[in-house]
């Protein structure tokens, strides 16, 4: 019985020896909001005097910073006993290590589940969001989880779940908190399976009695009888049935109404909250005759209503929802006599059928998946079997007569960015950038695998190419600079803001290096400062050296000087703190000054103790010469990670990958990469242990052509 298918388609050197850490340990109870799910912080309640600190607190501080947490930042830590009660000495590790994952790769974050329909999937009250399982996309089976919450998909990973499947039933139990899945179809043909999910969790039951092998049945909750309502469905390929099933606190229950509709296949059925009972609408024959029959399920007895007036014509597939902003029931689409498709929206209230005429709506299509939203107060349907072309995987809501599409919710294309983990607030932050409209002044974060805008005020005026890092000694954002696309004509910024607790504040420094845009930096917390080189200025690019601390810039390193000690002038160059090495590291960028055109460097710098050292000749084969590429420290597999970039000496585009650990570069061998990138940014996710990738364009020759067709608004992870 294969679905029905669409026709025509480390070392941190920052203390030297040994400290002693003091650990107090404060009462501290977690409590996790259900919303969460177990997917983001909780918050945490204090309370109680601090209690004496035990061998055992002792031993798990010790064991953290010797794993790796702690002001290591990822680096494993040696301790033993301190000398008085209550303490433990910890210092560097000898040899380090860094953990390398045993095949570290790049993925593309999706910002909406692949296409799909005969699909699964409930709203779940306890989380707020519409949780989806499974499908049919065409090919094959799908067994992913997706969640759909304030307006946004994500997709969820948890460590058990069902096997992949379509045609599958599924309905929140309102009685005992879950989300409860039963059979449908997989590889190994159709499935007795009964599964719950709730706060993210997947759980296999077997109860002693099940409805059998079943597929393609109708499923919802009875709210006035409190218990679950099965009905009908394939309990083989070619046979259908018109049995009748409950399900409540664990167990199955097979009753025998002494009427009932005709065994079918593909219905619709939702609870209907205004009159307190289960509708059945339409379905397939095991012949393939479409239905159009309405009935309605409740203390145990099937009635068919007398519909009067107009109805939905015969159908199968039909998307079925409760709506109870409207306390109606919904339904869109479905399939018709041969092969057809519906795209027509009816209403139904006590009784009757009432046809709607919305200015816009989804496209025809079968099996979508529709449930009420409650955290929106809408009605929410999901991709879809059309009559011909590609399977869908666009979102839809209804709500008081009116359909809206629902586009991903991501920052738009745009090159020259501006991205950094917030070490404070615990998420990836971008700001501004370029894109073919002009300089953004907007700014999102990023966490979880989910894009959320802020609307803030006061925040930085628009600008591309801003310098931006986390101060870990200060505890904030910090951005600095910007200015907009190459031959673009524009005021070039020297103002310095504050990013904390979701705010922007302007600091305003008695000295400032002077504006720029294209510089490098990166917090430095070997030696307690953010450090500032180099940018491209109203006069050129610079190889001037600043540092940042408690609000005030310093300048460490004269701009101009060739042969002092620190890497020539240059903007786009790459740089952030080497943890493992316990240093900042400088590489690439473009050079002008003194040249008739534009050259792309290859050589790499370390910057520890206020002094600049130059390692290119002992850094091992290095990456080519290239300009505005992305860097960043990955602090999961313990390296310094490149990514892409362009030269001027050629104009080549590049989509390689190299890391930078124990003072050596190599290249890297993803399966798996970004099209060839330039000016995009890079930041370490320390939430979800991954390096995120947002923006840039395509072609690097097109950075100075003002060709911007080719940017990129994808987000990919490492």
């Amino acid at each position: 019985m294969p679905p029905r298918e669409a026709e025509g388609c480390g070392n941190v050197r920052g203390v030297v020896g040994s400290i002693a850490i003091v650990v107090v340990l404060l009462a501290v109870g977690a409590f996790v909001h259900p919303g969460s799910g177990g997917r983001g912080p909780g918050s945490l309640g204090h309370s109680g005097p601090a209690p004496r600190l035990g061998t055992s607190e002792l031993q798990n501080a010790a064991k953290s910073l010797s794993s790796g947490g702690g002001p290591a930042r990822g680096l494993a830590w040696s301790c033993q006993s301190g000398s008085g009660p209550g303490s433990v000495s910890c210092g560097p590790a000898t040899t380090p290590a860094p953990l390398v994952a045993t095949s570290p790769n790049w993925n593309p974050l999706p910002t909406a589940p692949p296409h799909r329909y005969s699909t699964e999937g409930a709203y779940d009250p306890l989380d707020r969001e519409v949780v989806m399982f499974g499908g049919w996309n065409g090919g094959g089976f799908m067994g992913d989880t997706w969640v759909f919450l304030n307006g946004a998909w994500s997709q969820l990973h948890p460590s058990t779940a069902p096997s992949a499947r379509s045609s599958a039933m599924m309905t929140w139990d309102v009685k005992d908190h879950y989300a409860l899945l039963y059979g449908g179809e997989g590889t190994g043909g159709l499935l007795s399976d009964t599964w719950t999910f709730v706060h993210g969790h997947w759980t296999h039951l077997t109860p002693a009695t099940s409805p059998g092998t079943l597929a393609n049945a109708g499923m919802a909750y009875d709210s006035n009888d409190s218990y679950v309502v099965l009905f009908a469905g394939q309990p083989t390929g070619s046979t259908v049935t018109a049995a009748t099933w409950t399900y409540s606190g664990g167990v199955w229950t097979h009753p025998t109404p002494a009427a009932s509709p005709a065994a079918r296949s593909y219905l619709g059925m939702a609870y209907d909250n205004r009159d307190g009972w289960i509708v059945v609408f339409g379905g397939q024959t095991a012949t393939g005759s479409p239905l159009g029959d309405t009935w309605n399920f409740s203390k145990g007895h099937w009635t068919q209503q007398a519909v009067g007036g107009p109805a939905p014509a015969n159908r199968s597939g039909p998307a079925l929802a409760n709506d109870t902003s409207d306390s109606s029931l919904i339904l869109f689409g479905g399939v018709s006599t041969g092969s057809g498709r519906f795209a027509d929206t009816w209403s139904f209230v006590q009784g009757a059928w009432t046809q709607l005429g919305p200015a816009s709506a989804p496209s025809a299509r079968g099996d979508a998946l529709a449930v009420f939203d409650s955290a929106i107060g809408k009605v929410f349907l999901y991709g879809g079997n059309p009559h011909a072309g590609p399977i869908l995987q666009n979102t839809w809501t209804y709500r008081g007569g009116v359909w809206k599409s629902v586009p991903p919710i991501h920052p738009d294309a745009r090159l020259d960015v501006a991205m950094v983990y917030d070490e404070a607030d615990g998420y990836v932050v971008l700001f501004g950038g370029q894109d073919l409209g002009g300089a953004r002044a907007d700014t999102w974060t990023y966490l979880h695998g989910l894009w959320k805008p802020l609307t803030l005020s006061p925040a930085p005026p628009a600008r591309s190419g801003a310098a931006m890092t986390f101060d870990s000694t200060d505890g904030y954002v910090v951005l600095f600079g910007g200015g907009c696309p190459p031959g673009v004509i524009c005021t070039i910024l020297g103002d310095t803001w504050e990013f904390l607790g979701g705010h922007w504040s302007q600091l305003f420094p008695a000295y400032s290096p002077s504006p720029r845009e294209w510089a490098s930096m990166a917090d430095d917390p070997n030696d307690g400062y953010v450090v500032l080189f180099g940018g491209y200025s109203a006069s050129g690019d610079t190889n001037d050296t600043w540092t940042f601390v408690g609000g005030a810039w310093t300048n460490v390193w004269a701009n101009g000087c060739t042969y002092c000690g620190q890497p020539a002038a240059r903007f786009s160059a790459g740089m952030v703190y080497d943890a493992y090495d316990g240093y900042v590291l400088l590489f690439g960028g473009t050079n002008a000054t003194g040249s008739v055109s534009f050259r792309s460097l290859s050589d790499t710098w370390t910057f520890l103790a206020g002094n600049w050292t130059n390692v290119t000749f002992s850094a091992g084969t290095p990456p080519p010469q290239t300009s505005n590429l992305g860097l960043a420290y990955d602090g999961f597999d313990g390296y310094v990670l490149l990514n892409g970039g362009w030269t001027w000496n050629g104009g080549t585009t590049y989509a390689t990958s190299w890391k930078f650990v124990g003072g050596a570069w190599s290249q890297l061998a993803p399966s798996t990469s970004p099209p060839a990138l330039a000016d995009f940014n890079l930041a370490y996710d320390a939430a979800d242990n991954s390096v995120v990738l947002f923006g840039g364009v395509t072609c690097g020759s097109c950075l100075w052509s003002l060709s911007y067709t080719p940017l990129s608004g994808a987000t990919w992870l490492y």
